[in-house]
């Protein structure tokens, strides 16, 4: 795992758009009254074969090239992570149809990593180079938004301003500076 789960869901956005995804679905749901934190990350890539998930479930496999230093533990740290904190883990791939990664865990365990900077992650992934579609839905309890890139992120050949960027970042921040403020004051 990173040292925060918004930077493993950054990580796991960018292996698709790696893998030429088109779209990817991002789910975060904290849920109180089961005290479960759960994230579910799915895209329409090239998918991976069983030998490459093996690899990757296991650490130091990558797709990449040009990497000097280890890469490729992302996922498995992942999934250590998971199990560490009371959870499980998921890796589902198919060649031509895509990942999903989902994982959960006990939301208040003692050794669950911060959420992080969700908004950051969201809005880098919305500027790809590679022009991916993200929808990010963020729950808690019964308090929800969503953000759908597609409904509002205009695309010249797969470039996105710097200005369209910081609007997305100010809406991304706003919402869950919101969720946030409900949140705390109903204990989430």
């Amino acid at each position: 795992m990173l040292e925060e789960l918004a930077q493993d869901i950054l990580d796991i956005g960018l292996n698709a758009a790696s893998a030429e995804a088109e779209r990817i679905a991002i789910r975060v749901t904290e849920d109180t009254s089961t005290d479960r934190l759960s994230i579910l990350v799915a895209d329409n890539g090239k998918g991976m074969s069983e030998d490459l998930r093996e690899r990757v479930l296991n650490g130091f496999a990558t797709t990449k090239t040009g990497h000097s230093k280890p890469v490729g533990l992302g996922i498995a740290l992942l999934r250590q992570a998971a199990d560490l904190c009371g959870g499980r883990f998921r890796l589902c791939s198919r060649e031509g149809q895509g990942t999903l990664v989902a994982v959960s865990m006990v939301h208040s365990h003692i050794d669950r990593p911060p959420m992080g900077d969700l908004a950051a992650s969201i809005m880098a992934l919305c500027s790809t180079e590679h022009g991916m579609e993200v929808r990010f839905e963020h729950r808690c309890d019964d308090r929800s938004f969503v953000f759908d890139s597609a409904e509002i992120l205009p695309r010249n050949d797969g470039i996105v301003s710097a200005l369209k960027l910081m609007e997305i970042d100010e809406l991304l921040r706003e919402k869950e500076q919101s969720l946030l403020e409900e949140t705390h004051r109903v204990d989430c």
